[in-house]
């Protein structure tokens, strides 16, 4: 595209970078100095205290803006307010499940909430198998959203990373423990530390996403310790 007034209009958000790619438009030949670039600091989509949790978890991530400079949080604001996100970790996986029926059916009891406005979300596949599990158990309707086929009066199940580019109104966040965060994949014991420390601040930009997603209400649960991450 030709240099010129009203040439290129992008957008995006170096906080949620997931997949470790760097993106510097200077270095691409796109010029965003000056007046041709801002922050976008109103949040529209979440309550003030959700977008807090949400930052709170990369406030100590060192993250590069798109000219490769150092990217700060300063200034962010929502508009709306609400409920302080919830955070429960319980004795046993059963209590877990028991209260993540009871969170759904009372948001779909005198249909205060459309179903397909909720996501209940799991770190990996396994995860949302066993989600699906006790819906289906309880008698519940659930779309996946990586599904071709949605249904809108569904309760959606996602993985964290099919969470990117969505919003619901409700998200409830399962298997949030210290011992499953970060999530230890099968090679985790032999990163080094520079790796380590790397894998878990991508982590923490997943987490970011996943808890972002949510527009009026944000819940967690675990088995097991809280994590101090969201502490």
């Amino acid at each position: 595209a030709e240099e010129k007034e009203n040439d290129l209009f992008m957008v995006g958000d170096p906080y949620q970078n997931i997949y470790k790619k760097t993106q510097n438009f200077s270095k691409a030949g796109i010029s965003i100095k000056g007046r041709r670039s801002r922050k976008l600091k109103i949040n529209y989509r979440t309550t003030e205290e959700i977008k807090h949790l949400a930052m709170k978890v990369v406030s100590e991530v060192p993250v590069e803006d798109f000219d490769g400079n150092p990217e700060n949080m300063k200034g962010y604001l929502s508009l709306m307010h609400g409920d302080e996100p919830g955070y429960l970790t319980f004795t046993t996986p059963e209590e877990e499940d028991q209260y993540l029926l009871d969170k759904l059916n009372q948001f779909m009891i005198n249909d205060l909430i459309n179903p397909g406005e909720i996501c209940v979300c799991s770190r990996t596949n396994y995860g949302v198998e066993d989600t699906k599990k006790l819906l289906n158990s309880a008698g519940i309707s659930y779309t996946d959203l990586s599904s071709l086929k949605k249904t809108d009066n569904a309760v959606k199940v996602s993985t964290f990373h099919n969470m990117k580019g969505h919003e619901f109104k409700i998200v409830l966040v399962r298997g949030m423990s210290a011992e499953n965060i970060p999530f230890k994949h099968s090679q985790y014991d032999q990163l080094t530390e520079k790796e380590r420390l790397q894998y878990d601040q991508q982590e923490r930009a997943l987490y970011y996403v996943v808890f972002s997603r949510a527009i009026q209400a944000l819940y967690i649960t675990g088995t097991g310790s809280k994590c101090s991450w969201l502490e």
